[in-house]
């Protein structure tokens, strides 16, 4: 139980959970049709969403559930499996949460995405209802490496909010 969540993790451990992905440029959002499932740049981005998976559960406690001040759990947090989204924000506390995500990237060459789709892959792959996120800060620059660094924040509703 905690009335605040903060979850800071990089891709660190990429080179354990998904080699292919080792030293390229972050994956963005791709949408996908029923008829596009099974293409390779989908089959490429749902490989992606479950190494940022492993990534956050291998950087996070267990579990663990936010609650406000009345000790309603608003927010959960558990890292069940690379298929599974580790972040469930309760619908019918919306308004009694703040859940922050920031994302900054570190491009490797100029060939990449839009940063705010890969913002969108990170918020695809960890939260079940990524809606319910109120606050996005997305940053990116230029690098020698591709890297990418994530801080998700959950608290419940304060009054200066």
């Amino acid at each position: 139980m905690a009335d605040l969540f903060v979850a800071p993790f990089d891709l660190s451990r990429l080179p354990e959970i998904a080699p292919e992905f080792v030293g390229k440029n972050p994956v963005p959002y791709t949408r996908a049709t029923q008829r596009q499932k099974w293409t390779e740049s989908v089959k490429k981005y749902h490989r992606w969403c479950n190494a940022l998976r492993a990534c956050f559960g291998a950087a996070v406690p267990a579990s663990v559930s936010v609650r406000n001040a009345e000790g309603e759990d608003i927010a959960a947090v558990a890292y069940l499996g690379p298929l599974v989204h580790p972040i469930l924000l309760r619908k019918e506390h919306k308004r009694a949460l703040i859940c922050s995500v920031r994302t900054e990237i570190v491009w490797k060459d100029e060939s990449h995405a839009d940063a705010d789709n890969v913002h969108k892959a990170v918020l695809d792959a960890l939260f079940a209802n990524d809606k319910l996120v109120n606050r996005h800060r997305v940053t990116s620059d230029y690098g020698d490496e591709a890297q990418m660094t994530v801080t998700i924040e959950i608290r419940p509703r304060g009054p200066q909010d």
